[in-house]
C-alpha cells in the first residue's frame, strides 16, 4: 500500500504551481525567454516537486510528461514553459483524483508506522512468532478497524498461551491442534500437579503466577475469542480498545 505524508504532495504541488508563477511573471515583464536566473529559479522548483511527485499513484502519461519537461526546460520558450506547466499541474490534480486516499491523525501515527515494537521490545524478543499479528492488530488501531484488531489479538494471546503450555510440561504435539479450553484444562491440571509437591516459597509464587494466568487466558476465550472467531460481536473503538490495552499488558506480563 502506498504510504506518503499530505505534506509531501502539498509541497510538490505548491513547487510546481510556483514554477508556473515565476515564468508568467517572466512572460509578463517581457523578460527574455532564456533569462538563466528564471530558468534556474523554475529548475530549482521542478526538482524540489520531483521528490514529493516520486511514489505518487500518477499515471505513465503525467510521470512521462514531467521527466520531458525537466528535459527540454532550456529548449522552450517563456510561452511554451508556462503552458506545459499549467498543463502539467492540471494532468496531475486529475490523476490525483481518481485515488481515494486515508488520513490517519498524528496520534494514531505510531501505531501505523511502528518505529518501535507496539507491545515493547521485551514481548518482540520472547514471542517473535507474534510479531506479525501484533504489528496488524496495531496497524488495525491506526485504521480503526477495532474487529480485526481484537482478531489479531487473540491470535497473539495463542502463542502465549503455547509458551504457558510449554512451560507447565505439555508436549507441543499434545497441544498443537488442541482447542483453548483443552490447552488450560490441561494447564489448570499440571498447575494442580504442582500443588501436591512440597510447599516452597518459589513454589507458591509459580503456583500464583500460572493460576493468574490461566484465568486470564479463560477470560480471554470466554470474553472474546470465541465471539470474534465465529463473527458473533463487532468492535469499535469502545469496545475494541480495552481488549487491546488489556492484551497488551497481559502480554507484556507473561515476559
Amino acid at each position: 500500500m502506498l504510504r506518503f505524508y499530505a505534506a509531501t504532495f502539498a509541497s510538490a504541488i505548491g513547487a510546481i504551481q510556483r514554477a508556473a508563477v515565476i515564468i508568467q511573471a517572466a512572460n509578463f515583464l517581457n523578460v527574455q525567454n532564456d533569462a538563466m536566473a528564471d530558468r534556474e529559479l523554475v529548475r530549482e522548483a521542478l526538482v524540489e516537486a520531483s521528490g514529493g511527485l516520486e511514489g505518487l499513484p500518477v499515471s505513465r502519461v503525467v510521470s512521462d510528461q514531467f521527466q520531458r519537461l525537466i528535459a527540454r526546460l532550456d529548449k522552450l520558450s517563456g510561452e511554451q514553459l508556462q503552458l506545459l506547466l499549467e498543463e502539467f499541474n492540471n494532468n496531475l490534480l486529475s490523476d490525483m483524483c481518481s485515488s481515494w486516499f486515508l488520513m490517519i491523525p498524528a496520534h494514531q501515527r505510531e501505531f501505523y508506522e511502528q518505529r518501535e515494537p507496539p507491545f515493547g521490545v521485551a514481548v518482540a524478543n520472547k514471542f517473535p512468532e507474534a510479531a506479525n499479528d501484533i504489528a496488524a492488530a496495531s496497524r488495525c488501531v491506526a485504521l480503526d478497524e477495532w474487529t480485526a484488531c481484537v482478531f489479531h489479538l487473540m491470535r497473539v494471546l495463542e502463542h502465549g498461551l503455547r509458551a504457558m503450555a510449554n512451560d507447565v510440561g505439555l508436549a507441543a504435539d499434545a497441544v498443537a491442534h488442541e482447542n483453548w479450553k483443552n490447552i488450560i484444562d490441561q494447564i489448570e491440571k499440571k498447575i494442580r500437579e504442582l500443588e501436591a509437591l512440597p510447599k516452597t516459597n518459589d513454589k507458591v509464587e509459580r503456583i500464583r503466577s500460572l493460576s493468574s494466568s490461566a484465568a486470564q487466558f479463560r477470560y480471554f476465550k470466554d470474553a472474546w475469542r470465541n465471539h470474534v472467531s465465529h463473527s458473533r460481536v463487532s468492535y469499535d473503538k469502545n469496545s475494541g480498545e480495552p481488549v487491546w490495552l488489556h492484551v497488551k499488558t497481559f502480554m507484556q506480563q507473561l515476559v
